[in-house]
């Protein structure tokens, strides 16, 4: 059996061994022991590449010794992949915890911005908030705009912007609350014109109720006196037939007799229904008289034979 010859690589195990050594206790703890590890993996790499170079070169001459290359270069890959793996995990290990820190710092600035762009927004809100206020409340949040301080600690680099939006809304709201004053002072002009209207038909209305009354009553006056008309014409008539029945039926009794009965018929007599207070008194004043001639005419008709 002929002797198969050693392959040779430009990376022997003591070189590896001391690879090992030199990078396997490496921790990264800042910037510097960060590229040291780097530099680690690149020096690792640069020899597995060279034995990569040398395995192609080898297994040239015949595959039997490139089966012979591929298994050495193996062999001293797998041993470098020890030393690089645990450098690469390492490495990985620290990328991801400056990843993560990179994203709670992101998180966090976006979670700033968010909160002083909700501050700006409360400060357009107030806009929205003068729909339907009257003029006090709208001067109230003329106010509350003016009062919202704006400082780059607390508004950073949105600082003009905040500026410029509380200045727009204050505008704005000065502008509501002209247009609610101005509405204001002509819905005042208009009720007072209503309540004045309202008062006027009022009064109108009123002034036709007594007129109405007035004529009412002087319509029922006139009725009444109109129905007392009457009432006497009747009375008259009927005391005129009445007379007339009697006159018939004293023309056939003796003089004296006649003359009671006369006397009784001016008892009898009733004043008509009078307003004025003088003519009632006249009115009371001769029936008396005509009482007294009745009284007269009945004793000296007895003195007849």
């Amino acid at each position: 059996m002929a002797k198969t010859a050693l392959v040779e690589y430009d990376v022997t195990d003591a070189a590896i061994f001391e690879l090992k050594d030199k990078y396997q206790g490496l921790k990264i703890t800042d910037m510097a022991s960060y590229k040291e590890v780097s530099c680690a993996i690149a020096e690792v790499r640069g020899f597995r590449v060279s034995v990569e170079a040398r395995r192609k070169e080898l297994k040239a001459d015949a595959l039997a010794y490139g089966r012979r290359v591929d298994a050495e270069a193996k062999r001293i890959t797998e041993q470098l992949f020890e030393v690089e793996t645990p450098l690469k995990v390492l490495k990985k290990a620290e990328d991801d915890r400056k990843a993560a820190i990179k994203e709670e710092k992101e998180r966090k600035d976006r979670e700033r911005v968010y909160k002083i762009q909700d501050k700006i927004a409360a400060i357009q809100r107030l806009v929205a908030g003068s729909f339907g206020k009257n003029a006090d409340e709208i001067e109230q949040l003329m106010a509350q705009a003016v009062n919202t301080e704006i400082t780059p600690e607390e508004y950073m680099e949105f600082e003009e912007r905040a500026g410029a939006v509380k200045l727009e809304v204050f505008q704005a709201l000065s502008e509501a609350k002209s247009a609610r004053e101005k509405w204001e002072q002509e819905e005042k002009e208009s009720a007072a014109e209503r309540e004045a209207q309202k008062a006027e038909g009022e009064r109108l209305a009123k002034e036709q109720t007594k007129i109405d009354e007035e004529k009412a009553k002087i319509e029922l006056e006139k009725r009444v006196v109109e129905e007392a008309h009457r009432l006497e014409a009747q009375r008259i008539a009927a005391e005129a037939a009445k007379a007339k029945e009697q006159l018939r039926q004293d023309a056939l009794k003796p003089d004296r007799e006649k003359l009671v009965v006369w006397a009784d018929q001016l008892l009898e007599i009733t004043p008509p229904v009078l307003k004025n207070a003088e003519a009632i008194g006249l009115a009371n004043t001769m029936l008396y008289r005509i009482h007294g001639i009745a009284d007269k005419i009945k004793e000296e008709a007895e003195k007849i034979n």
